[in-house]
């Protein structure tokens, strides 16, 4: 507006422009969300839990890589009675979200918070996760 009550149309058109590039990328990553998330498969799932090898293959991913997730905070498998890593269904269907979203190039921080309110809701499928970059808009 300052720009404007100044007679410096230019300056107040450029930032405008500029505006309406960063909505349209915002829009453009909420969209990718969207459509990573509507597109998210997981294998059918027998409820038997299964280890980190036979998981990072389904995924194709290192167990390296599934560790790493771990660290993050992004899986929570439980362990087995010798201490091994075992991943039941919720584990499975967290760990394919964690991978198409990687793959799709969103950060660790915002998976992160995404898995945290899917967890945190009763209904995953009814509840209105605010993915971290719908508050940018």
């Amino acid at each position: 507006m300052v720009a404007v009550n100044t007679d410096r149309l230019d300056d107040a058109l450029d930032v405008i422009d500029r505006s309406h590039a960063e909505l349209v990328s915002a829009r453009g990553i909420v969209d990718a969300v969207e459509t990573t998330l509507r597109d998210i498969t997981v294998q059918s799932w027998d409820g038997a839990p299964v280890s980190i090898g036979p998981l990072a293959h389904q995924l194709g991913v290192q167990p390296a890589t599934l560790r790493r997730w771990e660290r993050d905070g992004l899986l929570r498998p439980g362990r087995d009675h010798q201490g091994h890593r075992v991943y039941v269904a919720g584990d499975v269907r967290d760990a394919h979200l964690v991978g198409q979203l990687r793959r799709a190039g969103h950060s660790i921080a915002d998976i992160r918070l995404l898995l945290d309110e899917l967890r945190d809701a009763r209904d995953p499928a009814t509840s209105h996760v605010r993915w971290p970059i719908a508050g940018r808009l």
